[in-house]
């Protein structure tokens, strides 16, 4: 942002709010209170703040009005943050016009503007009416959502294209945190790939391995259940029927080549945890198939797992390795987890379910190098694919000169 002459502007600013809502009332703010302080940082800076930010999806049960978050924001920034129930129309840009330097204004649910998630290029969306008249009222547009930014929708790449861009605090703390761990010299390097989501995970195992950019993988969940499947072993019909559920068999082929490409760098677990009527039983690989549906890795597993964590330089962790929400199965996560906080190498957590896990067993963020608070921009950055909202940030770099010249 310091390419961008802030003092005096007036800055559109698109963040991730987007927030868990129970019984319309939202329930979970980490993405509130991170946005909360970066437009703090803007108004800082001394610029008047335009904040575009979207709740669920059109037909949704979660699709509301902003009206609650702009409260939220207000009671964790501590000044008046104005709400305007319009943001593709006439009234949006007159309550736009009227921002000035230190004022804070909420637009509503950018997802109800015309065509706003439209899986269009940026050069389609920049020309959209309601984004260029608001472009128009702006000195620069930031973005600050790097869990938005692997969409292309108008409110993401329609703006840079009109307007001199660049990345907000938050997405630079996440750009930092990853090309941290996309560098090739930080020593023996560790992937922890779990959840039911098997095709990201298995796009992320293919980038890192096939590009060397990790030495070792270890799974879980779903993920570690197709592995041990391709290894041949029965898991029994329980387990098949949830891994064919989250469509594993589907994603077979991938696993069997990434298994004849890398075999020695994916681990799989040693032993297993299922539910026994109402208790925990843990069982080693030559003892399955078992009838119960596996849940968790074994304490073997865990082990063995943590043990490679504090043995690595860098790791990311991306999935919980078992049932974390369902009682007695939160143990194998929750030994992974501890040993990432206690290691001494960086650690990147992300995931929205890996995040939950940690938050249930009561570490903190900051306990972490990183906490990814994105899920598909997250994945798709780790499996080597493009992210639109930052290749529209490059654009902007371009055609408003604020690339930093060759020295």
């Amino acid at each position: 942002m310091e390419k961008l002459e802030l003092e005096g502007s007036r800055v559109i600013a698109r963040v991730d709010i987007n927030a868990p809502i129970e019984n319309g009332t939202v329930t979970g703010t980490a993405r509130l209170d991170a946005a909360a302080s970066s437009i703090q940082t803007l108004v800082e800076e001394g610029a008047g703040v335009v904040v575009l930010g979207h709740q669920g999806r059109p037909g949704g049960d979660d699709f509301s009005t902003l009206e609650q978050h702009a409260r939220l924001l207000e009671d964790r920034i501590g000044r008046t943050v104005t709400f305007t129930p319009h943001v593709d129309d006439k009234h949006a840009v007159d309550a736009v016009k009227k921002v000035t330097p230190g004022d804070i204004l909420v637009l509503d649910n950018v997802r109800g503007a015309e065509g706003e998630i439209e899986n269009l290029s940026p050069e389609e969306h920049a020309e959209r009416a309601w984004i260029q008249r608001l472009a128009g009222e702006a000195d620069a547009f930031i973005l600050d959502g790097f869990s938005v930014a692997h969409r292309s929708h108008a409110s993401i790449v329609g703006f840079p294209l009109l307007l001199p861009s660049s990345a907000g605090p938050l997405l630079n703390q996440e750009l930092e945190a990853l090309a941290r761990v996309e560098r090739n010299d930080e020593g023996r390097r560790l992937l922890v790939l779990g959840g039911t989501k098997i095709n990201d995970a298995l796009d992320v195992i293919e980038h890192h391995l096939d590009d060397d950019r990790a030495d070792l993988v270890l799974t879980g969940g779903i993920v570690g259940e197709a592995f041990l499947h391709a290894r041949g072993h029965k898991l029994g019909e329980a387990t098949v029927a949830v891994m064919d559920k989250f469509e594993a068999f589907d994603a077979m082929n991938q696993v069997e080549r990434l298994m004849e490409a890398h075999a020695p760098h994916i681990a799989t677990p040693e032993d297993l945890a299922y539910q026994d009527e109402d208790k925990r039983e843990e069982i080693l690989l030559d003892e399955l198939p078992v009838e119960s549906p596996i849940l968790d890795i074994g304490p073997e597993t865990a082990l063995a797992y943590a043990q490679e964590i504090h043995d690595a330089d860098t790791i990311i962790m991306n999935g919980p390795v078992g049932a974390y929400e369902r009682s007695g199965f939160a143990a194998g996560t929750g030994r992974l987890l501890e040993a990432c906080a206690t290691c001494t190498g960086f650690t990147l957590i992300g995931g929205g379910h890996t995040v939950a896990a940690l938050e249930r067993a009561g570490w903190q963020t900051d306990d972490f190098s990183h906490v990814s608070l994105a899920g598909g921009a997250l994945v798709r950055y780790l499996s080597g694919d493009p992210l639109p909202g930052l290749e529209s940030l490059a654009e902007s770099a371009r055609r408003f000169a604020l690339e930093t010249p060759p020295a």
